[in-house]
């Protein structure tokens, strides 16, 4: 009874040690598909309000986010509600407090100053800003879903990709004289 017991039991061991050995030597599956690119620090929309009757109302906003992918982003555009807008991406940075006794926080609700357009391949760690004018329309990159607000991204040669945003708020319209 001994000697049928020992070839079973190393024989089992055997072929759990096959199994294991070849699930730790599969590749390891990549992360989903459905984690955003990019953390969205603030997203803000106003209206332009001209000095002259004659000039129309104009909708802006300004999406800032930090770019988290590996891969640079080679084009962006903007699907809010069915309507495609273009996308201008620049080079965002944070305002410095003022050093006045009496200085109040900023009444526009922006807490970013853009740059001047980023020439450069965005990289992992930049902080960008995305100037979105509504009344500059694109071309559909892709079929989009009907209704809410998505930010198309592209990568490299791959098709075009999006995230929700979802914190797009409306803060103080600008004035023009």
């Amino acid at each position: 009874m001994k000697s049928s017991f020992y070839p079973i039991r190393f024989g089992t061991l055997g072929i759990f040690a096959l199994v294991f050995s070849w699930i730790s030597c599969t590749p390891k599956i990549a992360p989903s598909q459905d984690t955003p690119p990019a953390q969205v620090i603030e997203a803000h929309t106003w209206r332009m309000i001209p000095g002259t009757q004659s000039t129309p109302v104009t909708r802006q906003a300004q999406i800032i986010l930090l770019w988290q992918h590996s891969l640079p982003a080679t084009d962006f555009a903007f699907l809010d509600q069915g309507q495609w807008l273009a996308v201008d991406p620049y080079s965002a940075r944070r305002k410095e407090p003022s050093t006045a006794p009496s200085s109040r926080p900023s009444a526009s609700g922006r807490d970013r100053y853009l740059l001047q357009p980023n020439q450069g391949a965005i990289t992992a760690g930049d902080t960008l800003g995305l100037r979105i004018d509504y009344s500059r329309p694109q071309a559909p990159v892709t079929k989009g879903p009907a209704s809410g607000r998505y930010l198309y991204y592209k990568i490299g040669t791959q098709p075009w990709s999006s995230m929700p945003i979802d914190s797009l708020t409306a803060v103080r319209d600008i004035v023009l004289p």
